[in-house]
């Protein structure tokens, strides 16, 4: 890590490569990283007090050589569009897109998952002695969804026969489907490029920490979108995490391992760069730039997001893949750059985190946020990981932390405990 002013980055990556003597140290042994990280951190950041426990295992890939690349957001050829097509979705006919036909589909999808749901309720999936948290999640959350999507269904149950295809191979902006609902889309937008394949028969997954498989059937779905992941020939990827539909439910209202069996999960994978994950980038401190910019309210320009992809399997079929800004390299600018040591970034991350933090509610207006009380914020970092990261080059160059979000309140103090993950 190092700062990019004034092209300081540029200069070290170009200028002084470490051409390695020793390619069978690895970069564990290079930096000199720890197998895990206990510590604890506090200090004044603007609005309150923030808490940081690191209790972490430390995540290196076992690679001896770091190249850095520039990069570029993928462009589709109308050669790449047509192969990936008739790939995935056959040599024809096709279709354009029905909006109403697939909001349908997918609400009468939800329908069946939620009739599922409700009876497997009523049989006590989530384990015995939970009745009351039964009665509150079936009266109050799902027979509300099941109702909401049966009103969804009757608006959208008008309409027309499937379309030939109007567009073509070459448009900018591509759909197309084939007799079975399954499409395609490749989507610009002002930073990137979203490809996405689908079909209407998926359900939606509320937003819950992941996981690792825990029975033979969701390693047997794990690995398969996976692999259909590498065949699309963008570059490696691997999964890293899962959910199932309840898995929120099963944590933060029946505190249970066991609950709603439906046969459908949804994954997280990682594109990965000579051998080196490239995680996604939810949250970076940025500097007390950032923190100055957000208070006074002067505009500010995020860089580039991390690639991310996301898949759903329904009963055992793929229903939707997602992966958001995939990229192509241009060049290799170092076969082996230079790293620091892990003690010198953890320094970095002991004084910047408290530089970079801002608390506080009151977005609208800065001068609101004088009339809170004041606000305690604790994190929680639970693992530490070595990724590629942008913006600008593909290269470890910041530090970012992950966070996941539980609020509470204390009396007048606001309170907030989170976890994330540090990537270096």
């Amino acid at each position: 890590m190092t700062n990019k002013a004034e092209g300081r980055l540029e200069q070290l990556i170009v200028a002084a490569p470490e051409e390695s003597a020793a390619p069978e140290r690895t970069v564990r042994e290079r930096v000199g990283a720890p197998e895990a990280v206990q510590e604890d951190l506090s200090g004044h950041v603007y609005g309150g007090q923030l808490i940081v426990h690191i209790d972490a295992q430390v995540e290196v890939p076992e690679v001896s050589r770091v190249p850095v690349y520039t990069v570029r957001f993928r462009t589709f050829s109308t050669e790449e569009k047509e192969a990936l097509t008739k790939k995935l979705l056959g040599d024809g006919p096709y279709f354009d897109g029905n909006r109403d036909r697939a909001i349908y589909a997918n609400c009468d999808n939800m329908v069946r998952l939620y009739e599922a749901w409700l009876k497997a309720l009523d049989e006590g999936c989530y384990g015995p002695g939970q009745q009351e948290n039964y009665d509150f999640h079936r009266n109050c959350n799902l027979m509300e969804c099941l109702s909401f999507e049966m009103k969804d269904m009757q608006r959208h149950s008008d309409f027309p026969a499937p379309q030939p295809w109007t567009g073509r191979f070459d448009d900018e902006r591509f759909g197309v489907q084939n007799g079975m609902a399954q499409g395609i889309s490749v989507t610009p937008w002002e930073r990137g490029v979203d490809f996405s394949y689908g079909t209407d028969d998926d359900v939606s997954f509320q937003s819950s920490p992941g996981r690792q498989p825990r029975t033979d059937r969701e390693r047997e779905m794990w690995a398969m979108v996976e692999a259909f992941a590498n065949s699309l020939g963008f570059t490696e990827a691997r999964t890293d995490l899962m959910c199932g539909v309840d898995d929120d439910i099963r944590q933060e209202l029946f505190h249970s391992e066991t609950g709603f069996e439906y046969d459908s999960f949804q994954f997280r994978l990682i594109p990965c760069y000579a051998g080196i994950p490239s995680y996604p980038d939810s949250y970076t401190c940025t500097g007390p730039d950032g923190v100055k910019e957000r208070v006074t309210h002067v505009p500010y320009e995020q860089g580039p997001h991390q690639e991310s992809i996301t898949a759903n399997v329904v009963k055992g079929e793929l229903t939707n893949f997602y992966w958001q800004n995939p990229l192509k390299i241009v060049s290799t600018d170092s076969e082996n750059v230079q790293l620091l040591p892990f003690s010198q970034v953890m320094d970095i991350f002991r004084v910047q985190i408290f530089r970079s933090v801002f608390l506080g509610t009151s977005d609208e207006d800065p001068a609101l946020w004088t009339d809170e009380p004041p606000m305690t914020e604790e994190w929680t970092v639970h693992s530490i990981r070595f990724s590629y990261m942008l913006p600008g080059l593909l290269a470890p160059a910041r530090v970012g932390l992950r966070r996941h979000f539980d609020r509470q309140r204390r009396g007048r103090q606001h309170h907030q405990s989170q976890r994330g993950v540090l990537i270096f």
